[in-house]
């Protein structure tokens, strides 16, 4: 039985997954900032819009699913000619992109579907061959397009041919309607679009091609996009021609301002040098120059744990704090000015740039397939920044993941509750970031926790055998069938397609006879998803470790159980005098529910004692969020007992009418 000290009391929601506590008070302090930033960066409990959400979702048009062609995107060359007022209203743009694609079905090509943004005129026509067009708005978005090409001579295998789309109009600025992001501006101090929204295939086929992408500005401006600079030409005008080029690319971003550009050269490990370019407002210079070294150092740890870089640079440019998110598009991120603000000390900043340098690796390295699984993006970037941000600190690690299944926990509703890997995310703004982005990290972060540095290796093969591809779920587990034997479908299966997770109700007991010290540990296991009505109900397969203790609660051993079932018993025989045992002692799974068997049974030491009234009656009348509105609130998971949200009468009542019951035989 362990002492229940204040500090444990004042750590709060971060008790049930930290394997440490902070030491003095101004660790206390750091960690509750800590805390409280993880709540403001998503302002879920204030209903306030969220943050980091990098790209745009389309659903596949129905039309573009029963074409039953299909053709390659080889190349596209967009001009981008922005005539900048002193907002959009005032502001046109026009885009002329031209796409060469390839034939490549069986059957001749008829008709090709594209989405592009929605302008006030939208034009097409080919050099190659005789097409009519239709333009419609996008039954999904109005704010987008899609264009159905015909030819007039259906296209044959192998060919080659150009197609000219022309969007013309006032730029499109307004929120988007899933999770509502601003995703460009255009005033004459800062214009950048996030979503050019260069023509799509509309038929959920989309490859990776090479972008030409030429944007003309007026000499006193500067232009960044999501490529590599290919030079600046001088039009004779007063104005100028900057190109860019990228030669695997999927999205189109560009800003144009009177930036402040800064590079510099961040050397790695085995003299890997990475040029790093910043374009900021000029007020913003001096801040952005200390988030060189930290992207620098993204770069590198993520090339040696994952895969070397592939791109031949990298940049962060400036957008409005009223974006409310940061972006990843190839080579280039796009970052709020209030987050450079905040400086490259402050947590969130880090954590957020090395999410979004993640994402050269996770959606651009390997490209997510489809749109069908965000998860494979979100996740993976929000668990490789995590494990950057926390490298030399394991509490910190151990904390901030811990906010995070706290935060799935208590607000992703049972019924709300969808597989990750699932359309089902999408319904739902707040459940989509906690799932895709929290779960998803957390699915991750276990697993390593559970294989080790081995699961680094996996992903290192699995970043090279689809480096520039398309990938999924299938590859990923092939990739850690190759490097371990196993393709973790036992791991995955249930984590991606199932919904919620594991509920562990533990009993134990200790006892001797003749001679001989036994521990019998007995598991039952629901999901947080289980309907007593329908009795349905997940069955994870876990290894889950159990430690045992003796009398002066010094350790004795640790084993590896693996728990698949509904039930799980069994037996253990000591020399030594054991005390007591924990399961999961070390916090390797953070997607679990811990309870007793004995109702009331707060720390679990299958008693219901002093203790749990101590800590009930400290947490009676305070909710999950209040900790966040109130300083001093003190919310304590364990004494949630129903897992409503907050400790009320009923979890009172249940310590009260259970007080002085015991499991174990040394009560009787």
């Amino acid at each position: 039985m362990k002492k229940i000290s204040f500090l444990i009391l004042l750590l709060l929601p971060s008790v049930l997954f930290a394997s440490g506590l902070p030491e003095n008070a101004d660790e206390m302090e750091y960690f509750s900032g800590l805390l409280k930033n993880a709540y403001k960066r998503i302002g879920v409990y204030k209903n306030e819009r969220l943050l980091n959400y990098n790209r745009v979702v389309l659903p596949v048009p129905p039309a573009a699913v029963a074409q039953g062609e299909d053709f390659k995107i080889l190349n596209m060359n967009l001009t981008i000619l922005p005539v900048v007022g002193n907002s959009e209203k005032e502001s046109k743009l026009t885009v002329n992109d031209q796409i060469l694609i390839k034939v490549t079905g069986t059957s001749p090509l008829q008709s090709a579907l594209f989405y592009t943004k929605s302008y006030e005129k939208i034009t097409a026509d080919s050099p190659d061959t005789e097409i009519k067009y239709t333009v419609e708005p996008y039954f999904y978005d109005e704010s987008i397009s899609i264009i159905n090409i015909e030819f007039k001579n259906p296209v044959v295998k192998d060919t080659v041919l150009r197609i000219n789309i022309t969007t013309e109009g006032t730029p499109l600025c307004d929120p988007s309607p899933f999770l509502g992001l601003v995703t460009c501006q255009y005033n004459k101090e800062l214009t950048y679009d996030l979503s050019v929204l260069h023509p799509l295939r509309a038929d959920g086929k989309e490859d990776a091609f090479s972008f030409d992408i030429s944007v003309i500005v007026p000499n006193d401006y500067f232009t960044t996009a999501s490529g590599e600079f290919a030079g600046s030409v001088e039009n004779g005008d007063g104005t100028k021609t900057e190109l860019w080029h990228n030669d695997v690319a999927q999205f189109v971003a560009f800003g144009m301002a009177k930036f402040d550009r800064y590079s510099t050269e961040y050397e790695g490990q085995n003299n890997i040098k990475y040029p790093i370019s910043s374009f900021v407002l000029p007020a913003r210079a001096d801040k952005a120059k200390g988030f060189h070294p930290l992207v620098g150092k993204a770069l590198s740890w993520y090339s040696r744990k994952f895969y070397p870089y592939q791109f031949p640079v990298i940049s962060f440019n400036e957008i409005s704090s009223t974006s409310e998110a940061a972006y990843a598009t190839p080579m280039a991120q796009f970052m709020p000015a209030s987050l450079i603000d905040e400086g490259a000390e402050d947590y969130q900043a880090i954590e957020t740039f090395a999410h979004e340098v993640a994402h050269q690796w996770w959606a651009f390295m390997v490209m997510g397939s489809n749109y069908e699984y965000p998860w494979i993006n979100e996740g993976f970037a929000e668990f490789s920044s995590m494990e950057f941000a926390t490298q030399d600190n394991p509490l910190a690690r151990a904390f901030m993941y811990g906010v995070y299944a706290f935060l799935y926990f208590y607000i992703v509703e049972p019924k709300d509750d969808v597989p990750i890997c699932s359309d089902d995310v999408f319904k739902n703004d707040y459940n989509y970031v906690l799932l895709t982005y929290y779960k998803g990290a957390l699915v991750l972060a276990q697993l390593l926790n559970i294989m080790g540095e081995d699961m680094y290796k996996v992903l290192s093969h699995y970043v090279s055998r689809n480096l520039f591809q398309f990938s999924d779920v299938v590859r990923l587990k092939e990739a850690f069938k190759v490097i371990t034997g196993d393709d973790y479908s036992w791991y995955f299966d249930k984590w991606l397609y199932e919904a919620g997770y594991p509920v562990y109700s533990v009993k134990y007991d200790i006892r001797s006879d003749k001679g001989k010290n036994y521990a019998d540990l007995f598991i039952s296991q629901t999901a947080s998803t289980y309907n007593e009505e329908t009795g349905e109900n997940v069955i994870f397969d876990m290894p889950l470790d159990i430690a045992f203790y003796d009398d002066n609660k010094a350790e004795i051993k640790r084993i590896t159980e693996r728990v698949n079932g509904k039930t799980f018993e069994k037996s253990y025989e000591f020399s030594e005098n054991v005390n007591s045992l924990t399961v999961d002692p070390s916090v390797k799974i953070y997607l679990k529910r811990l309870r007793s068997a004995l109702k009331g049974d707060i720390n679990l030491d299958m008693e219901v004692d002093g203790r749990d009234v101590l800590v009930t009656a400290y947490s009676y009348g305070f909710n999950w969020y209040s900790y966040f509105e109130r300083e001093g609130a003190r919310f304590l998971p364990n004494a949630d007992i129903d897992m409503n949200g907050v400790v009320d009468d009923a979890d009172l009542t249940a310590v009260v009418e259970n007080f002085g019951k015991c499991l174990l035989s040394s009560c009787k």
